[in-house]
């Protein structure tokens, strides 16, 4: 966070989601929707390209 200080577009997400907490109160409504507009690629990706190869090696484990 203190190389990122000036420009906040260059943070990682959770140094990000660091900005949802403050000293007083912690805004959980903002980090939730943050943490669900972040997880939203990585689940695309799964169901698009990964599920097959998901369901096969499971479908191979229950064969034997």
């Amino acid at each position: 966070m203190v190389f990122t200080f000036g420009s906040p577009e260059m943070r990682t997400l959770p140094v990000g989601m660091l900005a949802f907490v403050n000293s007083s109160k912690t805004d959980w409504s903002g980090m939730a929707a943050a943490a669900t507009i972040s997880l939203l690629p990585v689940v695309l990706f799964f169901f698009f390209f990964m599920q097959r190869y998901f369901v096969e090696g499971f479908a191979g484990a229950v064969k034997r």
